[in-house]
């Protein structure tokens, strides 16, 4: 069982200047003979107790929190204010570097005994995830875990359910923790553009680092207020991974590889051309092949399938063969990691009895749906295009204005709904997306997801392709009532095909 101790504690914050000062009995000091061991780390006052070291941390933290961890037991927390509960504290000026650092150390450095693979973009990081983690198992013998938006696997074998594409830190160096008591020797893991705004990773350098792509996206007060703030913190990466597999045909692509330089040990670019390793797509996305004559990547010469459909999809492949080639995996496991890859609410296609398909995925934003739409033109020529969709009510508030260009240039029918408005009002996103259509199509602004989705099986006609879009697998909607049962866009589909 891990143990840190106040002495221990206090050094960690002092060298890197995070401690402001401890305060015990009401005096405050910047130094303490007291001694006292920590058991377990925790930002939930539900889980505290005398042996807890608790971190009063986040934007909606109430001091009633703290008088309700004491109730439990707890003597001391870390704040970055002083607060009168007649618990000790210890102050410091970023709550959000300290619980990183102070897990790193309680958790005895776990990332330092797993090679780490990080991968970011805008679009493209679960799947690329899963792609490497399945080829990696294979040919590691299931001793890859990983962390993803969708799953999150800590032995290599068995998946839960992730909450955040980036977990917290202190959970994040405890998932490391308990991938290498798994025994596992690598871990494979998204890195979001929140991970390095909240410094959910900060003190990480990773092994192998993966930066897909970068498009206008997250824009809003509780994410990133401008672009600039949102590429910057994605860019962070590049300075935090010794060795970079980097995408030759991202947007800004001469900014990003000038910064890898300056930091990373080695850089390998990929893509449809001019890079080290190219990829040329064949029969709709399914097939490719790769071509490279760096000696150390010339095993990965030679054809590829991947299975489910998507140029796009094959950027994200190419990046996953890259790295795993140069961890060594064998040519058998790179092949049958990527064709048996799945990936939940990605690319999931169903086709009505009067010849009309339904493709359900997770895209959410105007780069991923314009993909599709590519994809769904070559797949599906002459066919009308719809698109059912919403946008969260408290971030990325710059989807709401994308949707409404992506329906008018692409679109011949449009579902407009909830997708976890939160406190936000869903029939006023609707209208709001809605008012940045510039064009006469039929436009349905259905407030209940379940009866939009309903409706939109039911309007695609043979020629039409609709695409619903947004929520995938997930099983969840957030509303100003909390978080409520979903039944998922997969599940309705799926229900109304039994009914035909």
């Amino acid at each position: 069982m891990p143990v840190l101790s106040l002495k221990t504690l206090v050094n960690i914050l002092k060298k890197d200047n995070l401690l402001k000062e401890i305060i015990v009995d009401g005096a405050w000091s910047y130094t303490t003979s007291l001694e006292k061991d920590f058991t377990s780390l925790t930002y939930d006052s539900r889980k505290t107790s005398s042996e807890a070291l608790f971190f009063c941390k986040g934007l909606h933290f109430k001091e009633d929190y703290l008088f309700s961890a004491k109730e439990n037991g707890l003597e001391w927390y870390v704040a970055e204010t002083p607060y009168k509960a007649g618990v000790n504290g210890i102050i410091v000026t970023d709550i959000k570097k300290a619980m990183a650092l102070v897990a790193k150390v309680f958790y005895d450095f776990p990332n330092e005994k797993l090679t780490l693979i990080a991968i970011t973009g805008t679009k493209g990081k679960t799947t690329t995830s899963y792609f490497t983690h399945n080829i990696l198992n294979l040919a590691f013998l299931n001793k890859v875990g990983m962390a993803s938006t969708e799953t999150t696997s800590l032995d290599g074998l068995t998946t839960i359910k992730s909450h955040l594409s980036t977990p917290e830190s202190l959970d994040l160096f405890e998932m490391l923790y308990t991938a290498v008591n798994n025994g596992l020797t690598h871990f494979v893991m998204e890195v979001s553009s929140q991970a390095y705004k909240l410094e959910r990773v900060y003190g990480l350098t990773f092994d192998y680092g993966i930066f897909l792509n970068i498009s206008p996206d997250h824009l809003s007060p509780m994410e990133h207020p401008t672009f600039d703030d949102y590429f910057y913190c994605k860019r962070q990466l590049l300075k935090h991974c010794h060795h970079l597999i980097l995408n030759a045909d991202a947007d800004y692509f001469p900014l990003i590889l000038q910064t890898a330089e300056d930091f990373c040990d080695s850089i390998i670019t990929f893509g449809t051309k001019n890079a080290d390793v190219t990829f040329t797509p064949h029969h709709l996305g399914k097939d490719f092949t790769i071509e490279t004559t760096l000696p150390t990547l010339e095993k990965a010469n030679g054809k590829y399938a991947i299975g489910f459909p998507g140029d796009f999809n094959l950027s994200n492949a190419t990046a996953a063969v890259t790295v795993a080639t140069l961890l060594g995996a064998d040519e058998k496991s790179i092949k049958e990691g990527l064709l048996k890859t799945s990936v939940p609410g990605r690319m999931m296609v169903y086709q009505k009895k009067n010849g009309g398909f339904i493709y359900v995925d997770y895209a959410h934003n105007y780069t991923s749906l314009e993909h599709m739409v590519d994809y769904i033109k070559e797949a599906h020529p002459g066919f009308r295009i719809g698109l059912l969709i919403g946008a969260p009510g408290d971030r990325a508030y710059s989807r709401r204005g994308d949707f409404g260009k992506i329906i008018t240039k692409y679109m011949d029918y449009a579902f407009l709904t909830a997708e976890d408005p939160t406190m936000g009002d869903p029939a006023e996103i609707s209208a709001e997306i809605h008012s940045y259509i510039q064009k006469d199509l039929p436009v349905f602004e259905i407030v209940d997801r379940t009866q939009a989705v309903e409706k939109a099986f039911e309007y695609t006609s043979s020629t039409d392709v609709t695409i619903v879009a947004g929520k995938g697998t997930e099983r969840t909607q957030r509303t100003t009532k909390g978080t409520e049962d979903f039944e998922g866009d997969d599940a309705i589909i799926e229900r109304c095909l039994a009914h035909e």
